[in-house]
């Protein structure tokens, strides 16, 4: 059985070879990917065009973005399960139809230079970016069809090999291994709290569990995020990501990790201080 990874940007996530009970590998990461979270979208309005345009002249390596599939099976572009924050009308994505959905206006939250922006199709977020740029693609909720809607989709417009598929959902991932084990899937967590409310670190089985459910790695929020943790990932032959990552100092940490990518509001920022430093020779540093 062969699988493999094909996100290419600065050699991050690097070709895979696996059989049944071979012993997987993952290669040094060289330079974090900088994935742009909801597009630029400390600057301009998330999970929108303009905000992935930005992204990409910020230098961002990658962008995320959050799907839902409607109640006439498309594919629409949003965070939330309902357009009350972003676009101002009261309503459940996944109960509302394509052309409902396109009719509202998803820019003027943030101010009235975005006024008209539309929700966009996952085809327009695309074809805003260069091929070879990885689009990591949320599934949201645990409908199962949004998965084959996705492949069906990036098929459509040959971006199959710039697609990365990511959920919180167990089972929507491991459809998405079934359906196109070629394309690379990330198996989104959060860090778990305690009674206190206080951030603790992810378990370290996280990371064989998705490596024997066949995923490409785990995508974590920073809170839970550990050299410990990163140890595991690079044992189970899995990369490792991390979301939502902001102020510079955190992003830089991420950095000496030698994490694989790392998703933020702030593509600008991140690029200067990744690239800073790579060229301090650091990226890795603090891997145990």
């Amino acid at each position: 059985m062969r699988f493999v990874i094909t996100l290419v940007v600065a050699g991050v996530f690097a070709t895979m070879l696996t059989g049944c009970t071979a012993t997987r590998e993952v290669a040094a990461v060289e330079k974090p990917l900088v994935v742009a979270h909801r597009g630029a979208s400390a600057y301009a309005p998330e999970n929108t065009v303009p905000a992935y345009e930005l992204a990409w002249e910020m230098g961002a390596d990658a962008g995320e973005v959050d799907v839902y599939i409607t109640a006439d099976d498309g594919i629409i572009c949003i965070h939330d399960h309902t357009t009350d924050r972003t676009t101002g009308h009261e309503g459940i994505v996944y109960e509302m139809t394509i052309p409902e959905l396109r009719e509202l206006d998803a820019g003027s939250w943030m101010g009235e230079e975005w006024a008209g922006t539309k929700l966009p199709f996952l085809e327009e977020l695309y074809e805003t970016m260069p091929h070879g740029t990885p689009m990591f693609v949320e599934i949201k909720r645990s409908d199962v069809r949004a998965v084959h809607r996705v492949v069906e989709i990036v098929d459509s417009i040959g971006r199959r090999e710039d697609t990365v598929i990511i959920a919180f959902v167990k089972a929507v991932c491991e459809e998405a291994v079934r359906i196109a084990p070629d394309i690379p899937v990330l198996w989104l967590l959060n860090a778990p709290r305690d009674e206190d409310g206080t951030w603790q670190p992810l378990p370290l089985e996280y990371a064989q569990e998705a490596a024997e459910a066949g995923f490409a790695g785990i995508n974590v929020n920073i809170n839970g995020v550990t050299p410990e943790l990163k140890a595991a990932c690079d044992e189970a032959g899995i990369t490792l990501s991390v979301w939502t990552v902001n102020p510079e100092e955190d992003i830089r940490e991420m950095a000496r990790l030698g994490v694989h990518a790392i998703t933020t509001d702030v593509p600008d920022v991140a690029r200067r201080v990744v690239d800073e430093e790579a060229a301090r020779g650091t990226i890795g540093e603090l891997s145990p």
